[in-house]
């Protein structure tokens, strides 16, 4: 066992010669063969070992037998170790995840804060190949993509593992031969739950029909990772190309071929931010909406897509900004004697001023040139209001508001965002869109007050 950690090792690059790696160590037989291993390889390779332990608050008792377990263990091979206790399942209470998924993020935060503490480049965990075959039929029941089936890697990001292409028994017959002792968690023992149901009942079975077939699965898994790291490449590049400001392009995006589709839409909520891991029915729902109708949506675990004239949206519901106190956002714009004033608001930035006939004007979608007679002072800044009408310039005659902001494709959670100047009972300036018939520039205006909006 030992060479072929040695050989993962240097075959994959997992261990840089001169730096620190980081063990996560709960007490159990892997990972504490793993520390020991990783030990003994130190010296030879040259470098540094370190441990942390996470105490997820899920067994009293046993996770405080765990802890002085690892304690000790650590203590008495020199190793220095970070130990850190959580409450777990009031987390995921919280945050609506499953006690395991949410186990997983928050022991996975743990490490990386560990591995800066430490000063350390890699964490290493202790999954193995039995754990790999384990995880490849999980996600095969549960009705998994091409995705699901590639197993682990050796390296995910900072993440190492050296023992996945280890054997269980090999594992225990390590620890006997040292004879190392190591703690067991008796729930891992029960047939409940998927994970326990196919390491202690089906594997057993697949292992009489083939004595290699934790091997075989494994080396399926290989075989498919190939195919998927190939497709995912093109997934990714097809969606950059659909980029817009708002998401990405939706038409474009419904034309995609079905295996680049269903990666784009994985990647896309991916880098929206979503924790959990999406299941192939979320993906099917969000291919689904793309025959929808503008302002149709759909929720899956953690995120909200929705279509939004030509463009699809990712948001992820754990970021989103609440903007319902801005909605009736209201200041008074005052001017000063001088006819000038600026104005700070949540949405941006005003400035006024008072300019001649003959000055040279820019226009543009955020620059207002209003007959300074026509306005009704004070002017007041606020987001739109249910009911607001609007006179664009040169149209034929005032419309809502809400339909306005429609036939401009203006996104509906941006609408709320949108500062307003309003004269009177009448709006004056919509910046990017332009100003109010009643406050144009005409032969009889004789004042102009020019009004600057910045973001």
């Amino acid at each position: 066992m030992l060479k072929k950690i040695r050989q993962t090792i240097l075959d994959n690059a997992l261990i840089e010669q001169g730096s620190r790696v980081v063990v996560g160590l709960s007490g159990g037989a892997d990972s504490t063969a793993l520390v020991q291993a990783l030990n003994e390889l130190a010296p030879e390779l040259g470098f540094e070992v370190f441990c942390a332990h996470y105490n997820h608050g899920i067994r009293a008792e046993g996770a405080a037998h765990d802890e002085t377990f690892v304690h000790d263990f650590c203590a008495k091979m020199g190793i220095p170790l970070m130990i850190e206790r959580a409450d777990v399942p009031a987390y995921a209470s919280e945050k609506g995840l499953s006690v395991e998924t949410a186990a997983r993020l928050m022991r996975y935060d743990f490490l990386e804060r560990a591995m800066k503490h430490f000063d350390a480049r890699r964490i290493a965990v202790a999954h193995h190949m039995d754990d790999n075959a384990e995880s490849v039929l999980m996600h095969l029941i549960r009705g998994s993509g091409l995705k699901g089936l590639t197993g682990m890697s050796y390296v995910r990001g900072n993440i190492i593992r050296p023992m996945l292409n280890v054997r269980r028994s090999e594992i225990e017959n390590f620890l006997s031969e040292r004879r190392i002792s190591y703690c067991t968690d008796e729930t891992n023992l029960v047939p409940e739950g998927s994970r326990n149901i196919i390491r202690l009942e089906v594997l057993p079975l697949i292992k009489k029909l083939n004595p290699a077939g934790v091997e075989a699965i494994s080396g399926c898994a290989e075989l498919i990772r190939q195919d998927e790291d190939f497709l995912a490449e093109q997934a990714e590049a097809a969606l950059a190309s659909l980029k817009t400001k708002k998401g990405y392009d939706r038409e474009a995006f419904s034309r995609l071929p079905f295996p680049i589709k269903s990666r784009a839409v994985r990647i896309a909520l991916l880098h929206s931010g979503v924790p959990a891991d999406i299941e192939r029915v979320h993906v099917e729902k969000i291919m689904e909406l793309l025959t929808k109708q503008s302002g149709a949506a759909v929720d899956v675990p953690h995120a909200r897509v929705r279509l939004s004239f030509g463009d699809i949206i990712f948001e992820n519901k754990d970021k989103t900004v609440d903007n319902s106190n801005n909605f009736g956002f209201s200041t008074v714009f005052s001017l000063r004697d001088d006819e000038r004033g600026s104005l700070e608001t949540p949405f941006g930035s005003f400035k006024a001023q008072l300019i001649s006939l003959d000055e040279e004007r820019c226009y543009g979608g955020n620059n207002a040139y209003l007959d300074y007679d026509r306005l009704e002072f004070p002017l007041i800044v606020r987001t739109r209001r249910e009911g607001d009408r609007f006179f664009p310039a040169n149209s034929t005659g005032s419309r809502k508001l809400k339909d306005y902001f429609i036939s401009k494709k203006l996104d509906a959670a941006a609408r709320d965002s949108i500062p307003l100047v309003i004269s009177g009972r009448e709006i004056a300036f919509v910046p990017g869109f332009g100003i109010g018939e009643n406050f144009k520039i005409t032969e009889n205006t004789r004042k102009i007050l020019l009004i600057e909006y910045a973001e």
